[in-house]
């Protein structure tokens, strides 16, 4: 796993939309995953990409910023490819690997901005396409982080270290990650395919501002963590992390 990933790269945002200009139906789209995300198989694999793991609340949104970044200096956005990221102060309850405490800024992944552009090559409209792996967050709740030190862009700002990196704490304990393509946990409107080893998800979104769109998302899904590992509750995880 490349730990640049957050910041340099994410699920399908290098694709030009193109389509045909059509009010009446909605046009499909497609989007192909050709980012180099590399997926973790296992629990232990995040755990290990992580530089920070942390248990706690989101307390405060601070500022949207774009997840993608100058290449020649990472504290300066990408002026070409937007992908909003959300950043959230988050009040650290326990901290499981690394060596922080107190509250730290963390930037949740929202959506990538897209260009739908007709078959004359002009550009229709700009969409912004959820992540997959975005859900709101409840301030109510607390949450289990795996995040990398992103301090390089912002002082004090800590970023994905996986696609699959929040995990929601119900109020009885159990637990499960944010995402729309975990296993055992699809969104309602993906569907799955079956090949190579992998299991392949495809995600339909109905898009209607100036141009009705359908927007169709291939990418490989995760398998669901928790449940190879026979985790189900906080105190499962905490078990396996030794605190």
């Amino acid at each position: 796993m490349k730990k640049c990933f957050t910041l340099i790269s994410a699920v399908a945002m290098f694709i030009i939309l193109t389509g045909c200009h059509v009010k009446e139906e909605a046009e499909q789209i497609h989007i192909m995953d050709s980012s180099d995300e590399e997926l973790p198989n296992h629990l232990n694999e995040i755990i290990e990409f992580s530089d920070v793991i942390v248990k706690g609340s989101f307390t405060e949104f601070v500022k949207p910023t774009n997840m993608i970044r100058s290449a020649n200096d990472p504290t300066v956005e990408s002026d070409e490819l937007y992908t909003e990221g959300q950043i959230y102060t988050f009040q650290i309850e326990k901290t499981y690997k690394g060596e922080v405490e107190g509250s730290i800024k963390t930037a949740i992944t929202y959506a990538d901005q897209m260009a739908a552009i007709d078959d004359q090559g002009e550009r229709i409209e700009e969409v912004m396409v959820e992540s997959l792996d975005y859900e709101e967050l409840d301030l109510n709740k607390n949450y289990i982080l795996f995040l990398v030190d992103s301090g390089f862009i912002e002082e004090g700002l800590y970023t994905l270290a996986s696609g699959a990196y929040i995990i929601e704490i119900e109020n009885d304990e159990s637990i499960r990650f944010l995402s729309k393509r975990m296993e055992g946990q699809l969104a309602e409107n993906l569907e799955v395919e079956e090949g190579d080893g992998s299991v392949h998800g495809i995600l339909k979104t109905e898009y209607q501002n100036e141009t009705a769109l359908t927007i169709v998302e291939e990418f490989d899904n995760f398998p669901n963590f928790l449940a190879e590992e026979g985790i189900e509750t906080l105190s499962d995880i905490e078990e396996m992390s030794g605190k």
